[in-house]
């Protein structure tokens, strides 16, 4: 049995090494999640955070990872989705073209406009949040804490009731959404020093 170990969702173009590194620097075991199979047998899933959202639904697809996803949810599974995989959790994308997400938590993507909000895209560094709300993924975080970014689209649920904390970048854009024993954080905690760790290891612990 591997229950107690924690799944990292196997994606097109994630790099693995930054989350399984924070994950054992936390002491917690961990397991690469590549099929439906594979999810019987956990309870807490990271959905890592780089590449297309259009191509990753489509890797999931693929896999028949979409509707196990959902299930896994459903059933009581705890989600963390980091950077694309917090996109990946809304009703649908629009990077490479409009395409489906996982409609965990209703909503849609937006992409920076340069031009409008006189910005870089994308946005890349060090930013800090702004909590709206408490929730345990921010248990031992203060407030305006900063967090590694790196993302050319944000997260726009359609209920402000999902919105936990957002950043300032141009606009305010929702940096940490929630639904239920879900997550999602905008930035890439595994590369966010101790309070990204913290992050990850209240995730782990949550229950």
């Amino acid at each position: 049995m591997i229950m107690n170990k924690v799944g990292i969702l196997k994606m097109p173009s994630s790099n693995l090494s930054s989350i399984i590194n924070s994950i054992e620097y936390l002491k917690y075991q961990w397991v690469i999640i590549d099929s439906s199979e594979d999810l019987l047998y956990v309870k807490k899933l990271i959905i890592p955070g780089v590449g297309s959202f259009y191509k990753s639904m489509e890797y999931l697809d693929s896999r028949g990872l979409v509707e196990s996803i959902i299930s896994f949810v459903n059933n009581g599974g705890h989600v963390l989705g980091i950077c694309l995989g917090m996109q990946i959790l809304l009703s649908e994308g629009v990077e490479d073209g409009i395409k489906n997400g996982l409609d965990i938590i209703k909503g849609t993507t937006i992409k920076f406009d340069s031009d409008q909000q006189s910005i870089k895209v994308p946005h890349v560094g060090w930013n800090n949040i702004k909590v709206l709300k408490q929730n345990p993924i921010l248990d031992g975080i203060n407030e305006f804490t900063d967090f590694y970014f790196t993302h050319s689209f944000y997260s726009s649920p359609f209920q402000e009731t999902n919105i936990v904390a957002t950043t300032e970048y141009g606009i305010a854009f929702p940096s940490i959404i929630s639904n239920g024993n879900v997550f999602g954080v905008q930035f890439h905690p595994e590369k966010s020093g101790k309070m990204g760790l913290k992050l990850i290891q209240n995730f782990i612990q949550y229950a």
